[in-house]
């Protein structure tokens, strides 16, 4: 825009030079010349300002043209380091990215090497338990099968010691006379 104001302004002082020349040529006194030797020289001064004014515009264009080419290479240099920034940063993302990547499978092998650890010792805890449980049972079974068993035993009398019980009597079935039930004597 400036350049065509420019321009513009090149051409209104070259116009204005060529009027004031025409009026300074006309108010000089000359000698007497002939109609067509005026206009040769008018005509030759008129083409003298026509060439001056094609070679400002010839100027003012090449000026046009070396900014608009002056503006492209910056525009390609601003569009290149932007593209280089926008490389580099795709780089540091993909990098940044394996790390993320390979920092979450160590995360992962950690955390399954420690549930393998954890389930393993629960498994161990669960193993004891029951071999605990096993032999307590088994320990019961054997106190069981040493109590002493009678036809249609009736625990009569016990006592509580060492936070057990124990049968003192066994097999009373005195108070049980005169008793009777309608379910028959099989049963």
């Amino acid at each position: 825009m400036t350049t065509d104001f420019i321009v513009l302004l090149i051409l209104s002082i070259l116009i204005l030079c060529a009027l004031i020349a025409v009026i300074i040529l006309l108010a000089i006194p000359r000698r007497p010349k002939g109609l067509s030797e005026l206009e040769r020289e008018l005509h030759r001064e008129l083409r003298d300002y026509n060439d001056m004014i094609t070679d400002n515009q010839h100027d003012a264009n090449m000026l046009q043209e070396q900014r608009f080419a002056g503006f492209e290479r910056a525009t390609e240099n601003r569009l290149s380091a932007l593209n280089n920034s926008i490389v580099s940063l795709s780089k540091n993302l993909s990098s940044t990215q394996s790390e993320s990547m390979s920092m979450q499978d160590r995360r992962f092998s950690s955390f399954e090497q420690a549930n393998e650890q954890k389930l393993e010792q629960i498994r161990q805890t669960m193993e004891r338990r029951i071999v605990q449980m096993q032999q307590e049972n088994s320990e019961k079974l054997e106190k069981m099968q040493q109590i002493p068993w009678v036809a249609n035993a009736s625990l009569t009398e016990a006592v509580y010691e060492d936070g057990r019980w124990t049968a003192v009597k066994i097999g009373e079935t005195c108070y049980l006379a005169g008793i009777r039930t309608e379910l028959p004597k099989n049963v």
